[in-house]
Order: structure tokens, then sequence, then C-alpha cells
């Protein structure tokens, strides 16, 4: 017994349609074959998310403006408590930001070529570029885009990791909750902890073939094995769907709101401003507290 249950788990299983009898000649056998490289496969999923965070952190570093820093000292005037220290911040952002655009227009050419290449940059954004003013808001929205590009990626590697159609999973748990009914699926029918649903895609009972050596001839066994750890990866790749999803939705909302924004300069305008007066009512509320 713990020689099969050793074989069958380093081993690929296999289910069977309801209506195919085991060892029946020509049965088609559906493999599993990736219960055993699950943990690794979501350490690898875990490292997809965070390469667009590296993405970013590589290439706003040749921006000429050092964005952490910036963020760091704006988080720090909104929590600071003496008047000092926020005028010290202030002025810090202020040196920084004037450094930045002294490095703009030290590369300033001119010419048509410039011309043309700075209306381009400023009204079209097909140029992009430190001298042009807009790499950092270009090289954001690549970040975004790569986000969204990396939740919609891995829906597919994750389909061809488990060999099924995992794109539909997410709608099809949410009709099984919907109408509570009991569907059949492929391979033995098991039921599901939480929704009543049958198991499909992560079969608990399923089929193994080995071969024993014994006294010079070779005993072929076909035993019927349990996976438990498919109630834990059901459940897993079932919330894996819905955060993809919920992440590529909410990666194209934000997407759109800020073309939205740069788009046009009058929304660029009111974007700035607007924020300014939050900052500057923020300030103002914590001096007149402070006072």
């Amino acid at each position: 017994m713990q020689y099969t249950n050793k074989m069958c788990w380093v081993s690929y299983t296999y289910y069977l349609p309801d209506s195919t009898v085991a060892g029946q000649p020509g049965a088609v056998k559906q493999y599993l074959s990736y219960y055993q490289w699950v943990p690794i496969f979501l350490l690898i999923q875990a490292f997809l998310f965070y390469l667009p965070s590296v993405f970013w952190r590589l290439f706003s570093e040749r921006s000429g403006i050092d964005v952490h820093n910036l963020v760091e000292a704006a988080d720090t005037i909104q929590n600071a408590l003496y008047p000092e220290r926020r005028d010290k911040t202030i002025k810090y952002m202020i040196r920084h930001v004037d450094h930045y655009l002294q490095y703009r227009r030290h590369y300033r050419g001119g010419g048509c070529c410039a011309c043309v290449t700075k209306s381009l940059a400023r009204n079209s954004r097909l140029v992009c570029g430190n001298r042009h003013g807009n790499y950092l808001l270009t090289l954001y929205v690549a970040t975004k885009l790569l986000y969204f590009a990396n939740a919609v990626t891995q829906i597919f590697l994750v389909d061809a990791f488990l060999a099924t159609d995992y794109r539909a999973y997410g709608f099809e748990v949410l009709v099984d909750l919907a109408t509570g009914g009991r569907v059949r699926g492929a391979g033995r029918s098991a039921v599901s902890a939480v929704s009543g649903v049958v198991v499909r895609r992560f079969p608990r009972v399923t089929l193994c073939d080995f071969d024993v050596r014994q006294m010079g001839a070779v005993h072929r066994h076909t035993v019927q094995c349990v996976l438990p750890v498919n109630l834990f990866n059901e459940k897993i790749y079932a919330f894996l769907w819905f955060w993809l999803a919920s992440v590529a939705a909410a990666t194209v909302v934000s997407v759109a709101r800020w073309l939205w924004t740069i788009g046009f300069r009058r929304s660029r305008v009111l974007y700035v401003r607007r924020h300014l007066t939050v900052a500057a009512a923020t300030l103002a509320s914590q001096n007149q507290r402070n006072a």
C-alpha cells in the first residue's frame, strides 16, 4: 500500500469518462499531471506579479528624478507634527524638482525637428523621453499595462498548466452557485463541500497504472487513488480565477482613467490643480491644529 501510494503520487494519475470501464480497450485517459507541482507553480505566479514592480523600479531610476524619495517626502509632509520639519521637507522637494526641470532645459534643442518632436511629445504622446517631460508618465502607464498583461497571461498559463478549460472556470462556478444544481463532470463524481457542485476539473478519485516485477515476471496493476489535495486545489484556483479577473478589470479601469486624464491638456491641468488644492487644505488644517 505504501509503495502504491508513493508510486501513484510521483507518477501521473488519470480519470475516465463516466461511461467508460477501467481496463476497457480504447478508453480515453484524461491524465492529471499538475497536483505535484502546484506549490512551485504558485511561487512562479507570485514572481510574475512582482515583475511589473521590478520594471517600474528599474526604469524609473533613469528618469533623472528620485520618485521613491519624493513619495517618502510627501508622506513625511502629511504626517509631520512640527512646521519646521514640514518646511524643510517642502524645500527639499522643491530643490529636487527644480533640479529635474533644469536638466530638461539643458537638453532642449532648437531647429524644426526639435519643434516637431516637442509638439508630438506634448500633444499626441507619440514621443517620450526625459527631454520631453513625459518619460515618467509613459513609464507609469506602461507599468499598468504590464500588470494587466500579467493577469490575463496568468489565466492562460494556468489553463495550460491544468490542461483544462480554466478560462471559463469562474463563470461555471458562479452558475453552479446560482442554480444550486449538481452537474455531472468528467471522471469520478465528487461533491464539493462548499457549493455542492460535482468536481470536474479537480477529481479526487483517479486511477493509476504501474508495474511490479516479481520472480522474473511483470505484473501490471490498475488501482483507484484518492487525491485529497485536489480538495484544496479546487478552492485555491477558484479564488485565483476571481482574483486575476478582478485585478485585470481594476487595471483596465485605472488605465482608462489615466489615459483620459493625460489625453487632454484641460484634464491634466485640472488634475494638478485639484491635488494642489487638496494638499493646501490639508496643510492649512494641520497648521490650525498645531496652533
